[in-house]
């Protein structure tokens, strides 16, 4: 595997830019993900052109689905070539516009593998997941 590896990226306000980064490498409870489809929200957009983000270059996008590339020490419940959802994180490392990916073992579920379920499809579920229970349970945590 390359060292590198493609990314949109904000560099600034305004819009974004194809460049290259580091892959990173797993950490205990994380998982490297080959990322097979990213959803694009509105938020996403919204973001670019507000004071929200405050480092640049930024990789953006929250909702992840590809395959486990390798997971991190002492992760036990996955293994590499699993196909997975996840819920990305606001530092560089774990967002989607780019190849490879770092998730949170613990906050990563499974494709049913006898899933007919695309990865574009597969995308579009932690948003929205997350939206749905915050709104229904949010002043439980």
């Amino acid at each position: 595997m390359s060292p590198q590896q493609k990314a949109l990226v904000l560099p600034r306000q305004g819009n974004f830019e194809l460049s290259f980064r580091s892959i990173p490498s797993p950490g205990a409870g994380q998982l490297l993900v080959k990322i097979q489809s990213a959803a694009l929200n509105l938020f996403d957009y919204k973001i670019t052109n507000t004071d929200y983000v405050t480092h640049c270059p930024a990789v953006l996008g929250m909702d992840i689905a590809g395959f486990v590339e390798e997971p991190g020490e002492g992760v036990h419940n996955f293994r590499k070539g699993d196909r997975v959802l996840a819920h990305g994180k606001f530092t560089n490392d774990f967002t989607a516009f780019q190849q490879y990916v770092l998730t949170a073992a613990s906050f990563t579920a499974k494709i049913p593998a006898s899933d007919s379920e695309s990865f574009e499809s597969a995308a579009t579920v932690p948003l929205a997941l997350d939206t749905a229970v915050v709104g229904l349970y949010g002043d439980q945590f």
